[in-house]
Formats: structure tokens, sequence, C-alpha cells
């Protein structure tokens, strides 16, 4: 890593200190198709955006994924880290809201160290609690919306001009003379939206083989507890429509790109592609991006999303030049749920024949997705969908390539989300209101505690049993169908188990009110926790599937 750059790009673990921290778990993310740790250390793909679009211009970017290192490097004195690299600006990724307490920690220790280098903050967490973050000391500037790119790249113009004069740069927050300034909103088309470069020097050498394109920006769907829907994007995005989708020659020139992985040495297998995103609704676009693909020969899988039941006809097509993995999520096989969420509305029994012509075709996988936390949901909602899922594996078991997932919305309700904002309206209560309270629930001792948002029908503590109970049961099921080996189920359960044992002494240790006891019943347990946290931190975090995806090198893993 160049450790003069213009612009580091920094990625932090979710809980700054959780390689010191003996007094609370870190749970295992199960259940999911994602291979990340509890450190979230997937950082936004937006930073190789960034990255490819300011290097086109001039500046020289590098990334830090220092959750990552972190993980990687367990004795590593992060300050030392941060001394050695010494950019004009810092820009610490604050998207994902359970990211608050590593974000603000971060850049306190960078505002410590390099007192004289600007911090600034950027993503959906920090353009919606803008008002509250940059009047923090460790905070310089803040740039909001989706599509930072003009605003980043006058910005450091201006650092490396030693211009102080940032009144005309759109989408800014800043402080000068002690005194806060928000700058007027610009709101950025489609033709904003800049292609990831993948032949950039971090990427190129790399043996890479899951891939992602961001195709779209925003959503025309509007699900309660989503915070990148219609009703999110109009409040924060800055983008001058709801819904935009990147001009078709911008991702082909990103599908292009991915040609440089082909020709490394490195290179083993064919790339799996994923473009989220329903990018695949316009027949246009679906013929441009599905001939790049097939005339590329670079990938062996396409993962898709679908919100409704994507016509046949759509399927049929994206078979003709890939074998795709699609991937739905009806969140509850409750009709009446889905409604309230103001999801997609479709009966169970159109969703099952569906799912039987879309395995008749050439499809490798289909993911079902369900969550616990939705409005209207009790603990005997959530049992009838889990009896459903272990009667989907049942249905489709000649197959086995239907495969249900179920977790619960863990930690948070997304902040923009109509839940959040509305919380009455849709039968949630919410406990924390500001990025602060969130950073410090991140560190709460009961688990529960930690947990942003309980509903009319489940207390938190409620929705923690249901979903390691429920949890526990679906990995059963899949075991008995199948779809788990018996080694692999049997250490899912075991690890399960473990985390509920814990979870349950840390609930009654955070009953204690005298101090000396209190400390005394945590240091009885520490070395149970930090044995149980290492582990969970540097093992195998995605095991819910019938396939290793430890095989997959996943494009943040650099």
């Amino acid at each position: 890593m160049n450790q003069n750059p213009d612009l580091i790009l920094v990625h932090p673990p979710s809980v700054y200190d959780f390689r010191r921290r003996d007094d609370l778990i870190f749970p295992h993310i199960f259940n999911t198709a994602v291979k990340v740790s509890p450190m979230l250390e997937m950082f936004p793909l937006g930073f190789y955006n960034i990255k490819s679009y300011l290097e086109v211009h001039h500046i020289n970017v590098e990334i830090c994924n220092l959750a990552k290192i972190m993980l990687d490097h367990w004795e590593l004195d992060v300050k030392d880290l941060l001394m050695k690299l010494k950019p004009r600006i810092f820009g610490i990724g604050f998207h994902w809201l359970a990211h608050a307490n590593g974000a603000l920690e971060i850049c306190k220790v960078i505002k410590d160290v390099h007192k004289d280098v600007p911090i600034l903050l950027g993503g959906n967490s920090a353009s919606y609690f803008y008002k509250e973050l940059i009047k923090y000391p460790f905070v310089d500037f803040i740039i909001r919306g989706n599509i930072p790119f003009q605003p980043l790249e006058l910005l450091i113009k201006h650092l490396i001009e030693k211009d102080s004069e940032y009144s005309k740069i759109p989408n800014l927050c800043y402080k000068k003379n002690g005194k806060v300034y928000i700058n007027p909103d610009k709101f950025y088309s489609e033709k904003s939206f800049f292609p990831v470069n993948w032949g950039i020097k971090e990427l190129k050498d790399k043996n890479i083989n899951f891939v992602t394109i961001i195709p779209t920006l925003g959503c025309n769907r509007n699900c309660c507890f989503c915070s990148a829907s219609r009703y999110s994007t109009k409040r924060y995005a800055l983008q001058n429509k709801v819904f935009l989708c990147r001009p078709g020659k911008k991702i082909l020139t990103e599908l292009n790109s991915f040609k440089v992985f082909w020709k490394s040495p490195l290179k083993k297998r064919k790339l799996d592609l994923s473009i989220p995103g329903y990018w695949h609704e316009d027949r246009k676009l679906r013929s441009i991006v599905l001939n790049k693909i097939k005339k590329l020969g670079l990938f062996s899988v396409l993962h898709i999303e679908t919100f409704e039941l994507m016509p046949m006809k759509i399927i049929k097509d994206i078979t003709k030049y890939v074998n795709p993995i699609i991937e739905i999520s009806p969140e509850s096989h409750d009709f009446k749920i889905r409604k309230l969420c103001q999801r997609a509305v479709y009966t169970n029994r159109e969703f099952e024949g569906w799912a039987e012509k879309v395995l008749e075709l050439n499809v490798k996988r289909l993911e079902v997705y369900f969550m616990i936390g939705l409005p209207g949901q009790t603990a005997e909602s959530i049992n009838d969908t889990v009896k459903y899922c272990e009667f989907l594996l049942g249905k489709f078991k000649r197959k086995k390539n239907l495969i249900p997932f179920i977790n619960a919305m863990i930690p948070f309700l997304n902040p923009a989300s109509a839940a959040f904002e509305h919380p009455q309206k849709y039968g949630y209560r919410l406990f924390y209101k500001t990025a602060r309270e969130h950073a410090n629930a991140l560190t709460e001792i009961s688990l529960k505690n930690r947990l942003n948002y309980e509903t009319k029908w489940l207390s938190r503590e409620q929705i923690l049993n249901v979903t390691y109970r429920f949890g526990r049961r679906l990995t059963l099921a899949k075991m008995r169908h199948g779809y788990l080996s018996s080694g692999l189920g049997k250490a899912i359960i075991s690890r399960l188990d473990e985390t509920f044992q814990l979870k349950g002494a840390l609930d009654k240790i955070d009953l204690i009110k005298d101090s000396k006891r209190r400390s005394g019943a945590l240091q009885n347990i520490a070395k149970r926790i930090r044995i149980y946290n290492k582990e969970i931190m540097t093992g195998k975090f995605c095991d819910q599937l019938p396939i290793d995806l430890s095989l997959y090198n996943f494009w943040y893993e650099i």
C-alpha cells in the first residue's frame, strides 16, 4: 500500500476493540449465504467505484480493509498501523449501521495520531445521521448521498490546492472555525454513477473468483424495513429518481474489465458473478448484459435476486446464456405479514408452482429467504414459517437445489426505513435513535440489549430466542433431508447451543448491580468468551449451504 496517497478509504470492524473484549460474545452469523465474520469485513463495493473514478481524475486512492487486517493479524497494534499512513484525507466508510462503533472509534484513533489530517465520513448511515455526526470533534467532512464521486473529487482537489473555500461543493457538510456548514443538495442521475475497473492494482493480481456488479441504485419497492426502499431513497440518497439503472455501456465497461482475472496466472476456474437488483426486468438491458456475459465466457454462475415471482420467459432467457442462482425473499410464509411489510404479495401455492417450473430449467439453485422481526409476526407465526421451510425441503428433495434460510433482523432495524421513522405505525418500538446510541449498543453485555427494536408481538428477548431455536430446527431439517452432512450439521448445532448458553450466562451477569460481583462474574467466564470469539472470528463463517463456500475468494478479501 502507498502510505502517502491523496485518500485512504478505511473499512472499520463492527466493534473497534473486538479482539480485547472478554466480556462480550460476537455470535456466529448463521443461516445465510454470506461469507463474513461478526465484524462484517465486507466493505461496500462503492469503495472500488470511488477508487476507479478518482484515479481517472489523477487522484491517488488506497483501500484499507481494517476489519480484515485486524482479523488476519490478531496482535496488530492499530495505532501503529494508522500512524504509518499519511494521506491528505482519511475516508471512513459508514454505510451499514452495524459499523457504528467501529466507524466512530476509528475516527477518534485517527484524529489522535493525525491531528492535522482531515476525516471524511460517507455511506448510507453517514448520510442519514449527518447532522449529529458533523458535530463530533473527530469528524471534519461528510458527503451525503449515493453518488459521491464529483463532490469527493472537488473536495480532494481543494485539499491539494490548499483552498478552504468549500461552499460550492454539493452535498458536503463541513466545519470551519468551529461552525457547521451544510451545503445545498445536488441530485445526481445514473450518468454520474462510475463503473468499477476490476483491473486496478489491488484486484488484478488476486485469485478472486466471486465478484459483484451493482447496476442499480434505489428501488421502486417500498418494503417497510428496508433502508434502500422508495421511501428511504427519497429521503437521503440525493438521486434525481428513486430508482436509477446504470446505462448499458457502463455495465459493459465493467464486465469487460473482468478479463484481467482470466489472464492472471493465478486463475484456476471461472468467476461466480452476482448482479443484484432488478435490472433483468428491462428487456433491452437484460439482452445487452446476457450477450456480453456469454461472449466473455468468464462466468460459471450468475446470482440474480428477484422481488416477485420472476416471469418464466425471463428465467428461460437467462438460462440460455448462463447457469443462474436465483434468490427470492418472501420474508414470511404468511401472505398477510408480507402485505403488512409492503412486500411482494403472492400465495404459497403460486410460489410453489413457480418454483417447480424454475427447477425444471437449467438453474443451479433457488435460494429462499425468510426473516424474523417483521410486523405482525408472533412466535407461532415463525414456527409456521419454519414448518413451511421443512415442507419445501421435503417437496423439492429429489433435486436438492431449493434451499430455505431464516434469520432475524439483527442487531438493528435499518435507519431511514419507514419502520425506523414511523415505528408505531408498523408495530415497532425503538430503543436507540442516534448514531452514538447505536455505537454504544454494540458493546452491551446482554445480546438482547444490542437490538434497537422490538415489536408489539415479540420482545427483544423473544426475537433472539426464536432466532436460535428455529435456526437450530432448520439446520436439523437440512440434515434430515440430506442438504447438510451429519458432521457439518452437528458442528453447526454445537455452535448454536454454545452461543445460546453463553448468551444466557451473560444475561444473568448483566442483571448484577453490584460492580464488584459483576466484575468477578465476568472474570470467571472471560476465558471461555475469548476462546469462543476467536473461533468464531477465524473459522468458516458460511456453513448453511450444501457446498463449501470457503472455496470462494470474494472481491472484498484483499
